[in-house]
């Protein structure tokens, strides 16, 4: 994949410097709590119940109906709550359980090890840069090589003939003012586990555009908030809004300091990290609902989605309540497979399923006041609204009846569809960014590192369940911070089998390594969903892969271009640099 714009041997003529370097991201495991887990039964009408653990359960039934040649209303999909699985829905290994069922005629249950789970991950890129840049930060040129592994295939990470989803530059392409790129990225195939998301497939690109504000900060000594304003198009404002909330909530014009200049009474060196992208997550599918109105004026909203532990059920309730005028405690959330709402992935569930709850809801309110006009002697239904479950005249509040005292029967609003698509072509597109701030302690003489505190701020746009927000924050730098310190593969290098092949040996960390982490939420309403809204799910975990290896580099004032940080990588970079 080759991506030019402008003149980079130009853009190399007018830096002040030029600085070439080699980074590595390497193939990492998800580490979802609860490995793949799945019941098959064949019935003897020739359809197929399956109790999944997926957070696709449409996409398991169009699959498996495709694979069995099934008519699709033949596959029953029983979804259970689960622990999150960060996009890791491959399909090959239940077509396995299933058939096992069909032949053995008898129900099979298939539970992966943590072994077989851990066959998937994510992919891995190794970057040759060369920047040029002024003495004040502005970056005048980039050049990179770039040779991403999918391992022994691309579990999602082809989408067609040279079309791929893993984009190492997609960052610097469209973040970035800087008017001269030469960036080509080479798509290899390894004898290593195959490349899936983890928690999103933007990892590679976080990683080097936040390693390259690292490797400024270290050449110009220079802040790196600063070198992010300066070539990021911030065309709104907001990006500098939520670097202005995220420093003043960690101290950040207090604290931060030249790489590898500040020593603490303890003996151990103090580091500053940061770290930015835009914010993403728009409609990627198609989902259907049903809100059905009973007799007592409680509302059911009917839909299949999995929960993964973001709570989504209830943001829908938020908004049919929100938009029926009818209390929160009246209106619940219904699964039932006969409407499948949009799954929970790409930051781009809520994106979607918000538009269609929105729309059916209006439908359903605006038959209710049709029902209701000729009962208040109104001329049309647009002289009434709704309020805490009670219609009344707009011009008159308190002239009110309550919704059973109008409507006698139960009414139904059927919506099925897409939401608003972000555009993601240049900076121009991005309304909705985020900033990410940590601190740490490294300890010069053993190599480790301890994280005092990190502040996430996220403009989510307008967050519909701010508690779902805040978890999507907190569980993101938990996954980051594993990337960054913890979390590391070892490979055969003959065979390319993992060897660390459990989570004795694969080390991802507890909130006792964490520090304390603060979750802002910043809204600013630019997203491009309802309401403003913009995803939140992928976005933390995957700006902030390289957060804590640029506070550690800020720390000694060496160079660390390749996660994790370990203590052993920490003693290797000092040397080097003596």
């Amino acid at each position: 994949k080759v991506i030019r714009r402008g003149d980079v041997n130009k853009g190399f003529a007018e830096a002040d410097l030029i600085v070439e370097d080699k980074f590595v991201w390497p193939k990492l495991y998800y580490a979802g709590a609860e490995p793949g887990s799945y019941v098959f039964r064949w019935n003897d009408d020739g359809s197929l119940d399956i109790w999944a653990h997926t957070q696709v359960p449409g996409g398991f039934r169009q699959a498996f109906a495709s694979y069995f040649g099934l008519p699709i209303s033949k596959v029953n999909i029983m979804r259970t709550d689960q622990g999150a699985s960060y996009g890791q829905y491959v399909f090959h290994m239940p077509l396995i359980g299933a058939a096992l069922a069909r032949d053995l005629k008898r129900p099979v249950k298939l539970i992966y090890d943590r072994s077989e789970d851990m066959f998937q991950g994510g992919d891995g890129c190794v970057y040759y840069v060369k920047i040029g840049v002024k003495k004040d930060g502005l970056i005048t040129a980039i050049q990179m090589r770039n040779i991403e592994d999918l391992g022994e295939r691309g579990e999602i990470g082809i989408r067609g003939p040279g079309e791929f989803s893993f984009e190492p530059w997609e960052f610097i392409e469209k973040m970035l003012i800087c008017p001269n790129l030469d960036i080509v990225t080479y798509y290899v195939f390894t004898n290593k586990h195959p490349a899936g998301a983890m928690r999103c497939e933007r990892n590679s690109g976080a990683y080097i555009w936040n390693k390259i504000l690292s490797l400024l900060e270290l050449e110009l000594k220079m802040d790196p908030t600063e070198i992010a304003l300066k070539n990021i198009g911030d065309v709104t404002g907001n990006l500098r809004k939520v670097i202005e909330v995220g420093k003043k909530a960690i101290g950040w014009d207090e604290k931060w300091h030249p790489p590898g200049t500040k020593r603490l009474p303890n003996g151990r060196m103090h580091g500053m990290g940061f770290s930015t992208t835009y914010e993403w997550g728009g409609a990627f599918g198609v989902g259907a609902v049903t809100l059905n109105l009973n007799t007592d004026g409680s509302v059911d909203v009917l839909g299949h989605v999995s929960e993964i532990g973001q709570d989504a059920h209830t943001a829908y309730t938020f908004v049919a309540a929100e938009e029926l005028g009818i209390p929160i405690e009246k209106i619940r959330f219904v699964d039932t497979t006969s409407f499948f709402m949009a799954s929970p992935g790409g930051s781009g569930g809520l994106a979607t399923n918000l538009s269609i709850v929105r729309k059916a809801a209006r439908n359903l309110k605006k038959q209710i006041l049709e029902i209701a006009a000729p009962a208040f002697g109104v001329a049309s239904p647009e002289e009434l609204d709704i309020a805490d479950g009670y219609i009344y005249v707009k011009v008159n509040p308190e002239v009110r009846r309550p919704i059973p005292a109008i409507v006698k029967r139960q009414l139904t609003a059927f919506e099925m569809g897409r939401g608003p698509v972000l555009h993601e072509e240049s900076y121009e597109d991005f309304k909705c960014w985020q900033a990410h701030f940590c601190e740490v302690e490294v300890d010069p003489e053993t190599g480790m590192v301890e994280v005092i505190r990190t502040v996430n701020v996220n403009d989510v746009g307008k967050a519909i369940r701010p508690e779902s927000v805040e978890g999507q924050l907190y569980g993101g730098t938990v996954v980051a911070l594993g990337r960054n310190i913890t979390e590391e593969s070892v490979y055969c290098p003959t065979t390319g089998v993992r060897l660390n092949d459990n989570l004795l040996e694969y080390k991802i960390p507890t909130i006792l390594d964490c520090g304390t982490i603060d979750a802002i939420i910043y809204e600013s309403g630019g997203g491009p969903g309802e309401y403003g809204n913009i995803g939140v799910g992928e976005a933390t975990a995957t700006c902030c892969v390289a957060l804590f290896n640029n506070a550690v580099c800020n720390a000694l004032g060496v160079k660390i271009n390749e996660n994790p940080v370990s203590p052993m990588r920490i003693i290797e970079a000092l040397k080097k640099a003596k």
